[in-house]
């Protein structure tokens, strides 16, 4: 279970980080602003989920996916989909378990901590 979940919980970090890099090229050409391209950033995170969130059965284990976004940040949430051994005696073949990131661009590092 601990393996499912901390595969879930690294898929939605990595489709958070990646959509964090969709910035709008033409706003930051005019303004010198990094605001996130939310269509390009929610098409980068779909396409990390559909690529690294399947277990080897082939079952996906993030459910229920959602990316949100923001000017200066993405959040990416859904379940974590785990099989259960001992509670399938009860009925409950598997449990769904929150997750949940955010990422913000990284840009205009100066200082120590940026």
């Amino acid at each position: 279970m601990l393996a499912n979940y901390r595969r879930a919980q690294i898929t939605a970090d990595m489709a958070a980080q990646a959509a964090s890099h969709a910035v709008s090229i033409e706003v930051f050409y005019e303004t010198n602003a990094v605001v996130i391209a939310s269509q390009a950033a929610r098409e980068r995170a779909q396409q990390v989920i559909a690529e690294n969130g399947v277990a080897t059965d082939g079952r996906p284990l993030l459910v229920n996916p959602q990316v949100l976004c923001g000017a200066n940040w993405v959040r990416v949430t859904g379940q974590a989909r785990l099989p259960t051994f001992f509670m399938r005696t009860l009925g409950i073949s598997e449990v769904h378990v929150p997750v949940h990131s955010i990422a913000y661009p990284a840009y205009g590092i100066e200082n120590e901590w940026e």
